[in-house]
């Protein structure tokens, strides 16, 4: 019944989200990847569309990973803000941490998508339908949130400075000091958006789909 683990995704998504309100790495990364985990233990029928369910979820777990693992704790002095906002180091970190997280929620979308449409070729069941259409809409606008990051990431890098040649670079800082309402509803939009189309997966799955 899939009444039975529904309840340990929510609490699992529940504590990811609040560990992600409260800027806390660890939390947040053990508790998205346990809930993937779980989603990856629902019975989904056939092997290529189970093979296609996990695949998506490993790339969402990959994407979960690069994006927490670059949460830090931001430094005080101004010198300091500056010096790592125009670090060229850590800018293309964060460039290929933005493709990175981009690219994986992609693969993950069309893995998880190709499942769908695997499952669904005899007709998509009614009870199926709501979670898929939510869970697509939900998923897929995270996906297309953080693919514009990644884009303006790439385009819109601040100049750098370059003392030798006289440049000059006025910055703005704000400094955040939580709590991080935003990175936490990215977190739990992301979990409820897969967990809700794996959900539509094992629905589909009560019925052999068509060779």
């Amino acid at each position: 019944m899939i009444s039975r683990w529904i309840p340990v995704v929510v609490v699992l998504t529940a504590v990811a989200a609040a560990g992600a309100v409260a800027g806390m790495r660890w939390p947040t990364m053990l508790a998205g990847l346990a809930v993937l985990l779980v989603l990856a233990l629902r019975p989904v029928a056939g092997r290529p569309a189970r093979l296609l369910t996990w695949g998506g979820l490993l790339a969402v777990a990959g994407a979960l990973v690069a994006e927490v693992s670059a949460w830090r704790q931001v430094p005080v002095a101004t010198a300091d803000l500056i010096a790592m906002i125009t670090d060229p180091v850590l800018q293309r970190e964060q460039t290929i941490r933005s493709v990175v997280v981009a690219g994986a929620l992609v693969l993950g979308c069309v893995l998880l998508a190709v499942a769908v449409i695997r499952l669904a070729d005899p007709g998509v069941l009614p009870d199926a339908v709501a979670p898929l259409v939510i869970g697509t809409a939900v998923l897929g606008a995270r996906t297309w949130m953080e693919v514009q990051t990644a884009y303006r990431t790439i385009t819109t890098a601040p100049p750098l400075a370059s003392p030798s040649q006289g440049e000059r670079v006025s910055i703005a800082v704000s400094v955040d000091d939580g709590p991080y309402y935003e990175s936490g509803f990215i977190i739990a939009g992301t979990l409820v958006g897969v967990a809700l189309l794996v959900v539509g997966c094992v629905r589909l799955s009560r019925r052999e789909p068509a060779a």
